[in-house]
């Protein structure tokens, strides 16, 4: 019988990113929250174009690594989900093999969102749920569940 492990052959690749990862965002927090006593506070400015003034000096400097960090993070988790489909059965590891028994939902996912952003003028108040961050995630925790049900139906 073969080890079993949650990332498999990904981890040799993926888990020291990920814990170079994680070190750079708990660096980039300490520095936001220390950094925070140190500066005046900043009120928000707004450019003509609607859009907001960043944070000058080391302030914003922090604030733009914990951004790049929380991408960075977001990134290498879904290469452990994507590298997990791809690669052979039992090589992906355990996460390799849940993100492939739900391929499904995925690409069900992504063309609900996919369509979704493409028409969001047109589709009325659903269409205004993509005008902001706390609306699509809670579309994509819901549909998630819709979508595993059904499709754990009709595969099963």
């Amino acid at each position: 019988m073969d080890p079993l492990s949650w990332t498999g052959t990904l981890g040799t690749i993926l888990n020291p990113a990920l814990g170079l990862v994680a070190i750079g965002l708990g660096l980039s927090i300490i520095a936001v929250i220390v950094l925070s006593y140190f500066s005046a506070p900043m009120t928000l400015q707004s450019n003509a174009d609607g859009t907001v003034v960043a944070k000058a000096g080391a302030a914003g400097l922090a604030d733009s690594a914990f951004r790049f960090m929380i991408l960075a993070l977001c990134a290498v988790f879904a290469a452990y989900i994507i590298g997990g489909i791809l690669l052979p059965y039992g090589q992906g590891g355990i996460i390799g093999a849940i993100a492939k028994r739900f391929l499904p939902v995925w690409i069900a996912l992504l063309v609900l969102f996919g369509l979704s952003i493409s028409f969001k003028r047109k589709l009325g108040l659903y269409g205004k749920l993509f005008d902001s961050t706390v609306g699509m995630i809670g579309l994509a925790l819901v549909m998630f569940w819709v979508f595993t049900a059904l499709f754990g139906a009709v595969f099963d």
